[in-house]
């Protein structure tokens, strides 16, 4: 059984650097899910979190500094929802720490990131591409 996310075209959120980090992130949730489903997640865990730790100060910071750029009527809610998710990750993080169980780690990581990919990625990110696309706003 092959168990992937796959990045399709309708996810564009009309932004080059933007889907291109987003397609980055859809690569290291299948790497992991690769891990997880050939046994070798414990191989992999650590720098996964790291990855995902980084993904976010990075990622989430050129979003919502682009979003306030072009002038997104909910630049604000959407870092919100942002702070939001690196809280529940800063939550995560401190279970995993406290976790000897690096097979166990993987799973969780990956199901926080893949729920991140369905309610965010596919919901609110959606959202600013429409305004993009709407308002012709260029990448």
């Amino acid at each position: 059984m092959d168990v992937r996310f796959t990045w399709t075209e309708d996810l564009s959120v009309h932004n080059d650097v933007i889907d291109a980090q987003h397609q980055e992130l859809f690569a290291k949730i299948n790497e992991l899910l690769d891990a997880i489903i050939n046994d070798h997640a414990s191989d992999v865990v650590e720098d996964m979190v790291h990855f995902f730790k980084q993904y976010m100060e990075e990622h989430l910071r050129y979003e919502e500094n682009f979003l306030a750029e072009i002038g997104y009527p909910e630049t604000a809610e959407h870092a919100e929802k942002h702070a939001a998710f690196v809280d529940e990750y800063k939550d995560l993080k401190a279970q995993l720490d406290a976790c000897d169980d690096k097979e166990k780690m993987a799973i969780e990581m990956e199901s926080f990131m893949g729920k991140w990919l369905m309610d965010h990625i596919h919901k609110e990110d959606q959202k600013y591409a429409y305004f993009i696309k709407e308002n012709n706003i260029p990448q």
